[in-house]
């Protein structure tokens, strides 16, 4: 049986889901100081068990396509699992135990969460070509609502600027000088701070405006067809937007510190390119829910003030007492932050293990986030 564009489809997803819990197993297993020690030259995601991966993958594909309605895609996926974790124990024998049982958690979440019964049904992509089609009308409207926002005042874009160095002022003032406060290897506050600060506002900025990015154009949804989540995308290209502008302050604020740029920042399209992922899968979710349940805006206002303070922006993760530390790894936001701020103001590269669990929360976050968003679509309009 030739092996067609269905099937390799099936692979893709399977291979994803397998290693993108692999990525997570690694990244708990080098952080959570549980079982036995490791040594200097343990590996924690092996080549050869990548390869196992993509073999029991395809073979998962394979299965799906032969046995097509007569099986689901979980059922075929568990076994595939069972298939990865028999071939991993007998190749890899010196892989630590502890990870792959960490790898089979994660693997049962991310299929449980992703995976449906076998029905061939193409929506999803005919929606995303349908997107792309209309990717003139996301330029068009970025570039309009960003004029109009600062059409009717004196300072204009300026204040895209203002706003967050003046936040940035305050609190730098108030910690550094009046509670004493000050981050480790002598850095500047101010562009410590303003560092974590750029990209949370990028993060929060996005959620807040995201939340009501539906709920304010039902009108217009009921005069005239567009895809529904270009309104989502954006207030996320809004956000792109704002961030561009503070960056290039924060860039400048460094300069004067004597923080100059360094090759490092080739990481930085990589970190953004995670956050974005993540930020633009809660947008779907939160902007559809902000429909049904009137009462989430309110809800997401109080949850981004709570994780504005669990979020290392004004401290360091090394600030956090141990018996806290598994709030930091369960904040994808923990290492995005920190891996901005080695590539800023350490001028190293930033730490490569700890962004897996981001990644993979992101693009499981914007592939249910967008399904989820599909899927209400049309329903949406009911709850005017």
């Amino acid at each position: 049986m030739c092996f067609s564009f269905r099937m390799a489809r099936l692979a893709l997803v399977l291979v994803f889901l397998q290693l993108g819990a692999a990525l997570v197993s690694a990244q708990l297993r080098l952080r959570i100081f549980a079982g036995a020690s490791l040594g200097e030259n343990y590996a924690p995601l092996p080549m050869i068990w990548v390869g196992i991966i993509l073999v029991t993958s395809i073979i998962g594909a394979l299965v799906i396509a032969r046995l097509r309605a007569a099986a689901s895609h979980r059922v075929v996926y568990f076994g595939v699992l069972l298939l990865t974790f028999v071939g991993t124990a007998v190749l890899l024998p010196d892989l630590s135990l502890l990870q792959l049982a960490y790898w089979v958690i994660a693997a049962i979440v991310l299929g449980m969460m992703t995976l449906r019964p076998y029905r061939p049904n193409a929506n999803l992509l005919s929606d995303l070509q349908l997107l792309w089609e209309r990717r003139a009308l996301i330029v068009i409207w970025t570039r309009y609502t960003v004029r109009s926002r600062y059409s009717q005042t004196l300072l204009g874009i300026l204040w895209i600027i203002l706003l967050p160095l003046s936040t940035a002022a305050v609190f730098a003032v108030v910690f550094s000088e009046f509670l004493r406060a000050s981050p480790r290897d002598d850095l500047p506050f101010f562009a410590y701070f303003f560092t974590g600060l750029t990209f949370w506002t990028a993060f929060s900025q996005s959620i807040s405006t995201g939340t009501t990015s539906i709920l304010n154009k039902l009108g217009l949804m009921n005069q005239v067809y567009f895809p529904r989540e270009i309104l989502v995308i954006v207030k996320l290209f809004e956000v792109i937007v704002d961030t561009s502008f503070t960056f290039a302050t924060l860039v400048v604020v460094n300069l004067l510190y004597g923080l100059f740029p360094s090759p490092y920042y080739v990481m930085l399209p990589l970190v953004l390119l995670i956050q974005f992922m993540l930020t633009l899968g809660l947008m779907f979710f939160i902007s559809t829910l902000s429909v049904i349940i009137r009462d989430v805006p309110q809800l997401v206002g109080v949850g981004l003030q709570i994780m504005f303070y669990l979020t290392p922006i004004l401290y360091s993760v090394s600030d956090i007492p141990q018996h806290y530390q598994f709030l930091a790894l369960i904040n994808p936001l923990v290492p995005l932050i920190d891996a901005y701020r080695a590539i800023l103001l350490y001028n190293t590269m930033p730490d490569i293990v700890s962004l897996f669990y981001p990644l993979v929360a992101g693009v499981s976050l914007m592939f249910l986030g967008y399904r989820y968003f599909k899927q209400r679509e049309r329903l949406i309009v009911d709850y005017v």
